[in-house]
């Protein structure tokens, strides 16, 4: 009675909803179309409005265009010129003429065709004589392309006119549409109103009470899905159905996922639910769904899922027919399926497991009864055979003491002899030693080795003939006595396998078994021994009794020779460290010298007995860098090495005597450890490089004036160019001053005479012929050249003479701020003599850089080295090819460093040489060219003076580029 009331409530509510629904739809239809027909008028008429003021303002854009062309073409002369003019001139009276006529058929408005064809504007027939005249005048000859031209004079009487006259009509029509949307937008308004209204109505009593229970339906049908979801996740179960009318699947989440899909990833169809089926199982379900179908009865069934996830998974499926049609045909077919995989695999593991135990316990009573060890190995290959399944089954064991290679023995199990013979024949013959093949991994492990397919391992000689014969998987385990491996079991299988943990497991525990028989046998040869051992023991005691005391007077007379050597080996260790002439000392690990060389006390100037009372934060100690900065006590190597637990190497240290002379001194030193490794101490070994480094200097000093020597030819000769020009001009100076003074004293005697009234013709014409004589009017011109050329010259040679003194930059044992940029042009300067003949000098300074701080005589002789160095390795491609090469110097800031690039296109420095290229005295050029000091030295300067670096980048063939890095 309830359901009845619950649907005849559920028809009335729909029908009461329709009839509400259909009247405010009639309603609303009925204002949309009024409102409708109102804006489609306002939208028709605005739209001509528009297009109305849009043609106008293109006639007035090219009314304009025509007025500047006619004024334009009457001023061209050139024939080109006015052949485009008149083909613009006619391309716009074309378009005018065109918009026109669109403008005449859009006219609507009585105001606006008043303007265009009644008087007194008459717009239309002024734009046809202006088109008419701009067509006229673009077709007259060239010769009436004259100013007073009527046809030009009319365009420009017309065109303002024309102008106001769009103008006008533009006005009219932008009040009109105005006035449209007046009228337009309040009907719209109140038509938007009333649909809002009805809209408001029917919201509140149609859809409101609607959306209200749909929602309350909705809400109960997703809370008992959602229950239905969360019971199939927790169960790991999913449901599935067939409509097979149309064969629709559906799947729930659940389902999807244990199909290896993800929920709604695909629409499910029965082909996709067959093809996410183990293909050795699909056959099985279909036959077991067709039955359901067939009989009318439920089918429960397990089957193993392969989807795309690539899982497997063991699921049991569930399934009924719940709807057939009047005829008995089955049209739904609904179940479920349970993910049962960790239930599966327990059982087989269980079963598995119980299989082993079963081996096990049959090899244990075996391996106790048998008294012969290749019985118990026949009867192991044949069982593990039996129970793998795996169809050849081999033991390999030693051959006598050898204990490094395995042979073939003759117990075998394969289960088909005639399949397996060639294998049979060739193991045979085949031996392994530790770590060879599958058996000699075993040997050299101890532990068993799996191998899923033989044919792919590179370490399984039988690889090619395992593939002949169809054996892929090979697993093998040692048969162990304590530690030592006896002999070695291996198997094979057609099929390939992952390694199976338990199985190893059980293999490892049958060697262990088997072992034990050879442990027994073992153990009671060596207790039979043992016996025959003990009675000679017994035998050879009382002489070795008597032996041991003639041993020991020997062993207590060697002692005493031992003694003796070993104080005569200190002592000899003694003289050697006071001989040598390295200082070496020890420190203790409390930073306390324990010993002192004699060398090294004369390098300390301080006796031992003073140094034996010092430690390495002694306030006596004077050290400094050897350029005279302070040392930080942490910076000393006790600090360094008791800190690293590392050598350290090459540190330069300025000791300051107590006699006040100061010694440079080259530091080695290494941590001493006892036996555990602790820290004990410190060794160390120091030379004094004091006249090393003197001599360095000397080495320095000689190669800069080695440089400068050499440049002393070349800027003779880029100054000998502009002196010789500023002689030559001199002396033409000289002549033309002569031939001028002359001429003054000619011109002298004829004004003494103009002045006396004796002046005569012969007199003029000596005069003139004088200055004819002396061309001054050629004096005149060449004079002034020659005096600018000269200066020319004076400046060049100042500029050079500059750049050298600015280059040989006294030597500054500070550093200043120095422009980089400027240190490089002059050096370029002074070298241009070595690179001008094979190069062509190209520079990219960043003129930003800031004044960088360095030793600017320093810094100007290593630019200078690597100028001549790329001048000289260009030098050789010019040789050979004749063509200039470029060196190319650029300047950058690089984080807190200047980066100086030097590159040349020279022929790079070969590979085998590369790391020798700052070495002292190597170097690439021949004999008498070169003394290989200046990379080496301009490394010094860079590194040791400045903290930078000089690296190189090069190519054979292409070039070099050496980069220095000066800090900021």
């Amino acid at each position: 009675m309830k359901n009845r009331l619950d649907a005849y409530s559920s028809s009335s509510f729909s029908f009461n909803i329709t009839i509400k629904y259909l009247v405010a739809l009639g309603l609303i239809a009925a204002l949309s179309f009024a409102g409708f027909l109102g804006l489609y008028h306002f939208i028709k008429i605005t739209k001509t409005y528009y297009a109305v003021i849009n043609d106008s303002g293109r006639q007035r854009m090219l009314s304009q265009r025509i007025a500047l062309l006619s004024r334009h073409i009457i001023h061209e002369k050139g024939a080109g010129g006015q052949k485009k003019m008149r083909q613009q001139l006619l391309e716009a009276a074309t378009h005018m003429e065109k918009i026109q006529s669109q403008l005449t058929r859009n006219v609507v408005s009585q105001a606006a065709r008043a303007i265009y064809f009644s008087a007194p504007a008459f717009l239309d027939s002024h734009v046809r004589r202006y088109v008419e005249a701009a067509k006229a005048l673009a077709d007259e000859p060239a010769n009436k392309l004259v100013s007073g031209n009527p046809h030009k004079d009319m365009i420009e009487t017309e065109s303002y006119k024309l102008l106001q006259l769009l103008d006008n009509l533009v006005d009219i029509y932008q009040k009109e549409s105005e006035e449209s949307v007046q009228y337009t937008l309040p009907l719209a308004g109140f038509t938007l109103v009333i649909i809002m209204l009805v809209l408001l109505v029917e919201g509140l009593f149609i859809f409101r009470p609607t959306i209200n229970r749909l929602q309350t339906e909705a809400l109960q049908l997703l809370e008992s899905k959602k229950a239905l979801s969360e019971a199939q996740r927790i169960s790991r179960a999913g449901s599935w159905g067939w409509n097979i009318a149309n064969n629709d699947f559906y799947w729930s989440d659940e389902a999807f996922l244990l199909y290896g899909r993800k929920p709604g990833e695909i629409e499910p169809t029965l082909d996709i639910f067959l093809e996410s089926i183990h293909a050795d199982d699909r056959d099985m379900v279909l036959k077991a769904m067709r039955e359901a179908l067939a009989r009318n009865e439920p089918f429960d069934i397990e089957h193993r899922v392969y989807g795309p996830d690539s899982v497997n998974r063991i699921v049991r499926a569930q399934g009924e027919v719940t709807l057939r049609d009047e005829t008995g045909k089955p049209v739904r077919m609904v179940g479920s399926v349970h993910d049962i995989t960790e239930r599966a695999r327990a059982e087989k593991a269980l079963q598995e497991r119980n299989k082993y135990i079963k081996l096990l316990q049959e090899i244990a009573v075996k391996a106790n009864e048998a008294q012969d060890t290749e019985e118990v190995l026949r009867f192991c290959v044949k069982k593990i055979c039996d129970l793998t399944e795996w169809p050849i089954g081999h033991v390999y064991a030693f051959s006598g003491d050898s204990r490094d290679e395995l042979i073939p023995m003759n117990i075998w199990h394969t289960k088909d002899e005639k399949q397996f013979n060639i294998f049979h024949a060739i193991t045979m013959k085949t031996s392994f030693n530790r770590g060879a093949g599958l058996p000699g991994r075993v040997l050299l492990s101890g532990k068993p080795a799996w191998i899923v397919d033989v044919t792919k391992d590179p370490n399984f000689p039988r690889a090619k003939l395992a593939k002949n014969i169809g054996v892929k998987a090979g697993v093998a385990f040692p048969v162990l006595a304590g530690e030592s491996v006896e002999a070695v079991l291996e198997f094979f299988s057609p099929e390939s396998f992952e390694p199976d943990e338990d199985m190893l497991g059980v293999l490892q525990q049958v060697g262990i078994q088997i072992g034990r028989i050879i442990e027994r046998k073992h153990a009671a040869e060596a207790l039979s021994k043992s016996k025959e051992a003990l009675e000679e023991r017994v035998k050879e005691a009382t002489g070795e009794l008597m032996a041991a005391n003639e041993h020991l007077r020997i062993e207590i007379a060697e002692r005493k020779r031992s003694d003796e050597f070993l104080r005569e080996s200190e002592e000899r260790l003694t003289r050697i460290l006071e001989t040598i002439t390295e200082g070496i000392y020890f420190v203790n690990q409390e930073g306390r010298i324990t010993f002192v060389n004699a060398a090294a006390e004369k390098i300390f100037g301080i006796s031992r007995k003073e140094l034996f009372k010092m430690t390495y934060s002694d306030f006596k100690w004077k050290v400094t860098k050897p350029n005279g900065k302070p040392l930080g006590e942490n910076d000393l190597p006790f600090a360094i090495i008791k800190k690293s637990g590392k050598p350290v190497h090459g540190l330069e240290f300025t000791y300051e005597r107590l006699d006040g002379n100061r010694v440079i001194v080259s530091i080695n030193a290494a941590p001493l450890r006892d036996s555990s490794g602790a820290f004990l101490g410190m060794v160390a070994v120091q030379s004094d490089i004091t006249e090393k480094k003197a001599l360095e200097n000397q080495l320095y000093q000689a190669q800069k004036l080695e440089s400068i020597g050499q440049l002393a030819a070349g800027v003779a000769h880029e100054i000998n160019t502009p002196i010789q020009y500023v002689g030559d001009n001199t002396k033409f100076l000289q002549t033309a001053f002569e031939d001028i003074v002359v001429l003054l004293e000619k011109h002298g005697q004829l004004m003494a005479a103009l002045k006396s009234g004796v002046a005569t013709d012969e007199i003029i014409k000596d005069v003139e012929i004088a200055a004819k004589e002396r061309d001054m009017e050629y004096l005149l011109e060449e004079a002034p050249k020659a005096i600018k050329q000269s200066l020319t010259g004076v400046d060049r040679v100042a500029d050079i003479v500059r750049a050298m003194k600015e280059f040989s930059h006294p030597g500054a044992k500070e550093k200043t701020p120095t422009d980089i940029n400027k240190a490089i042009e002059n050096t370029i300067t002074v070298t241009k003599n070595e690179w001008k003949y094979v190069a062509e000098m190209k520079t990219d300074f960043d003129n930003t850089l800031p004044l960088t701080p360095c030793l600017p005589g320093d810094f100007n002789q290593v630019i200078l080295n690597l100028i001549t160095n790329a001048a000289y390795a260009i030098s050789e491609v010019v040789d050979r090819d004749g063509a200039k090469g470029v060196i190319e110097i650029k300047t950058r800031r690089n984080g807190n460093n200047v980066e100086i690039r030097v590159s040349d296109t020279g022929t790079g420095v070969p590979e085998n040489v590369r790391h020798k290229i700052f070495d002292p005295f190597f170097t690439t050029k021949d004999v008498g060219k070169g003394t290989g000091q200046g990379l080496a030295i301009s490394r010094s300067v860079i590194a040791d003076k400045h903290g930078g670096s000089i690296t190189f980048e090069t190519e054979d063939g292409k070039g070099t580029t050496f980069i220095v890095r000066l800090p900021l």
